[in-house]
């Protein structure tokens, strides 16, 4: 199990509880490992890294296609709601006991990554549904809060960049939003990222 926070207190209390039991849990602290990640079943982040900074630790961590449980702040349910949309498997709080997080991180090493898929999966249905979108839509939407230009996205979804442009403007509609920086806020506040 890796255990990643800005935080050392964090990371020690986090480490301690988890290696109680030492028979279940065999803990890295990846800040001694240059953050370099690959031996782990499954992550323990805590979510206060997104207070000052982005989420490309999140998103490099999810995208080792590992389960990630989520530490969530006190007073922040915010954070865990981003968390859960950008794929992190469980949310647990500050005051969870170690016994419960065991099981947390057990639960999400059992479901796997697919969990994690089937949930991302979900959320796009959601959006489609709630905001009237074509898959192809979300699809381009997805691209282009990813920073993908309309040329690339011609290139990845075989598409005539007319094409491309029609979908966009269509979607823009949908979403309402007149700007691709608008449509990238709209993407990132949704959770439709990739």
């Amino acid at each position: 199990m890796a255990v990643i926070s800005r935080f050392q207190l964090t990371r020690a209390g986090l480490t301690m509880l988890l290696s109680n039991d030492p028979g279940r849990a065999r803990v890295i602290d990846v800040s001694s490992h240059d953050g370099h990640l690959g031996s782990h079943d499954v992550a323990v982040y805590d979510l206060a890294g997104l207070i000052d900074s982005s989420e490309n630790d999140l998103r490099h961590l999810i995208a080792t296609q590992k389960p990630v449980v989520g530490l969530v702040p006190g007073g922040r349910p915010d954070l865990g709601d981003g968390a859960l949309a950008a794929g992190v498997a469980q949310l647990v709080a500050m005051d969870v006991t170690g016994s419960v997080l065991l099981q947390v991180l057990e639960k999400a090493v059992a479901d796997g990554f697919p969990a994690v898929e089937r949930r991302r999966e979900r959320r796009r249905l959601a959006l489609m549904s709630e905001f009237g979108l074509t898959a192809r839509e979300l699809e381009i939407l997805v691209r282009i809060g990813a920073g993908v230009s309309n040329v690339q996205i011609a290139d990845e979804l075989y598409l005539s960049i007319n094409s491309v442009k029609t979908y966009i403007r269509s979607a823009y509609k949908r979403i309402g939003v007149t700007t691709r920086a608008q449509a990238v806020l709209w993407v990132v506040r949704n959770g439709a990222h990739r």
